[in-house]
């Protein structure tokens, strides 16, 4: 083996164990990625997970308001609206027999003066 062709192999051999550093360089930074990734994912989850139950109990207070108060306030509505309704329907019914009663004094009138005109009463 000439002197060139050991210089060669040593250079190959210094690259090699280079190659091998080099390598667990690699392995252990990907392992610190790794781990640093599952960190945040774990900070991330944790985060969603507080937001989400401070959105259900908001649901849930939203729910309660809804079932205790709104629907209650609409029941009254409504029944003000029944008893307005009642109540027009009271004065329609008067205003529609105030009508018949003044059609038929209307005819009632008529008739007194066709019977003066008949006995010839002013």
């Amino acid at each position: 083996m000439t002197e060139e062709t050991k210089l060669i192999l040593d250079e190959i051999k210094g690259l090699r164990c280079e190659i091998a550093g080099v390598r667990t360089e690699l392995k252990d930074e990907i392992a610190s990625v790794r781990t640093e990734l599952k960190d945040e994912i774990n900070e991330l989850r944790t985060g969603f997970e507080k937001r989400f139950e401070i959105i259900e109990r908001n649901m849930d207070t939203t729910r309660f308001i809804l079932e205790n108060e709104i629907r209650d306030n609409i029941r009254l509505v409504a029944e003000g609206h029944l008893d307005l309704y009642r109540k027009m329907e009271e004065i329609a019914k008067t205003s529609n027999e105030k009508e018949i009663m003044f059609m038929r004094l209307k005819y009632l009138e008529s008739e007194v003066r066709v019977i003066k005109d008949k006995f010839g009463i002013a």
